[in-house]
């Protein structure tokens, strides 16, 4: 018995010592074929600094240090313009998977003080040369720690740029077949830190976050903002064609059980819930810079042709301030339309849906001028070629000269008296709405001003002519109308709306 324990001692001896000879032995032998592994597979584009590594076969690591990539000549061919890190480790290799099967799975993979600089390159958006693997590679922790991820382009020198403080996939898969796809990848969990975003939408605006949040299945995003990075008066200088000055900012943004896939040779993104919170949003435009005659879609066609497949099921914005000014003669104020405390739930946000499947509501309640309460309830079918829809709208009791802040600067009139009650209803469609309107009102009066925006007296009591003072003289009555409205497709989708309510007034209030 002795001897067979003392002979089992001396083999276990023998093969430990083997294997720690072995691996001095291979360590080196294994870093310079890995070396030569990243050398071999980089295009002649590519050139690579003297980086360290480091194996060691016992405690199944190795090590990458001090790695610098970027091309060797400048070129709008290539996407990658530079990758750099600090250190790179790979621990806990399967040797059982490396021998006996395809793969090459690691326990975690580990990099940190990257940097990543991407060139914009023209893309149909599928991979159809990708890079072939002989193994399919696994990774059951991947980890990026306070990394910098940009991107340049021709025309944007630094279109995009954001800050990893923490990410971490879990159960990573790569292989042949997935390399093919979109999404190149698969994993099973994911969780993170990125802060700082700064993003060039055009040439005008930049979007940027100071921090996102994502664990799993939620995104929360804080100080989002949307911003044109000309003043006002610059912008008016740098454009060609009249667009609007942005200032959007919004405290917080939930994103709950999304998910990102492939479906029908798209990527659909999916979302059950969105909460847009505390929104404080301005729009300037200058109407004295030439007129933009695109078309302008509604929202139904945007939605429908859309570059992905988007289904959102509910999404809901609280607490939003918006003002819209709009720049008409050169020596005066903009006008200015005001909404306060608003609130919307919008369902079924989605181009995924077929044809009379669903629709997509919106229901909003705020109010106009600071005072006004103003409720809107609207639908449309995205899939409906034609973009019909259907608006509804109530406004409490208003009092016509808040109406002034808008009326004096634009329309060069002010206006007294008290919409005591609005309903409107819209039917349309992208050529063409009607508009029942029904209102009630008491002692409304205009009075048109001259250049000096003092009353011309005379075109005043001329247009008060046409002017209906009340709806009727019955108590509490309301003037119900109908009206036909033909869109001006190179105009938005308030001015839409705008003209239908406009064409609904004039029905009600003139005599003639």
């Amino acid at each position: 018995m002795k001897k067979s324990f003392l002979t089992a001692g001396i083999i276990v001896l023998v093969l430990t010592t083997l294997i720690i000879i072995g691996s001095f032995i291979l360590n080196p032998i294994i870093e310079k074929r890995i070396n030569s592994t990243i050398q071999n597979n980089l295009t002649e584009l590519y050139s690579l600094n003297d980086f360290k590594i480091n194996v060691n076969l016992l405690k199944r690591y190795v090590i990458i240090e001090d790695f610098r990539l970027e091309p060797k000549r400048e070129t709008d061919s290539i996407e990658i313009l530079n990758f750099e890190f600090e250190k790179a480790t790979f621990t806990g290799i399967s040797y059982l998977k490396l021998l006996f099967s395809k793969k090459i799975n690691f326990n975690q993979v580990f990099l940190s003080e990257m940097h990543l600089e991407l060139q914009s390159t023209e893309s149909n958006g599928k991979n159809t040369n990708p890079h072939q693997l002989n193994r399919v590679i696994e990774v059951n922790q991947f980890v990026i720690e306070n990394s910098i991820i940009s991107k340049v382009s021709a025309e944007n020198h630094d279109p995009l740029e954001f800050h990893i403080v923490e990410f971490k996939l879990s159960n990573l898969k790569v292989n042949n077949e997935l390399l093919s796809q979109k999404i190149p990848f698969e994993f099973e969990a994911i969780e993170g830190s990125i802060s700082g975003l700064k993003y060039q939408l055009n040439d005008f605006d930049l979007l940027k976050f100071e921090e996102l949040m994502i664990q799993n299945e939620n995104i929360t995003i804080s100080n989002f903002s949307i911003k044109t990075k000309y003043s006002r008066d610059e912008l008016s200088q740098n454009i060609q064609k009249e667009r609007d000055h942005f200032d959007l900012f919004i405290s917080t943004i939930d994103l709950k059980e999304y998910a990102i896939s492939e479906r029908q040779d798209s990527i659909l993104f999916s979302l059950k819930k969105a909460a847009i919170k505390n929104t404080d949003f301005k729009v300037y435009r200058d109407k004295l810079v030439t007129d933009n005659p695109s078309i302008k879609p509604l929202y139904s066609k945007s939605l429908r042709e859309l570059p992905l497949l988007l289904s959102v099921d509910t999404v809901l914005i609280e607490n939003t301030a918006i003002v819209y000014e709009e720049k008409i003669h050169s020596k005066r104020a903009p006008g200015v339309i005001q909404f306060s405390e608003l609130n919307a739930e919008i369902v079924d946000f989605s181009n995924t849906y077929s044809l009379g499947e669903k629709k997509t509501t919106i229901d909003i309640s705020t109010n106009f001028m600071r005072e006004t309460p103003l409720t809107i309830s609207w639908n449309f079918d995205v899939q409906s070629t034609k973009d019909v829809f259907q608006i509804q709208g109530e406004i409490g009791n208003l009092q016509a000269s808040k109406m002034n802040a808008f009326t004096v600067s634009n329309l060069n009139m002010e206006t007294e008296g008290e919409l005591l009650k609005t309903y409107f209803n819209i039917n349309g469609n992208n050529h063409q709405s009607t508009i029942d309107f029904r209102i009630n009102y008491e002692n409304f009066k205009v009075d048109l001003l001259n250049n000096e925006q003092k009353i011309n007296k005379f075109l005043s009591t001329v247009a008060n002519v046409f002017v209906k003072k009340n709806t009727d003289s019955k108590d509490d009555a309301f003037k119900e109308v109908q009206a036909q409205v033909e869109r001006k497709r190179d105009k938005s989708v308030f001015n839409y709306l705008w003209i239908n309510i406009e064409a609904g007034l004039k029905k009600v209030m003139l005599k003639i």
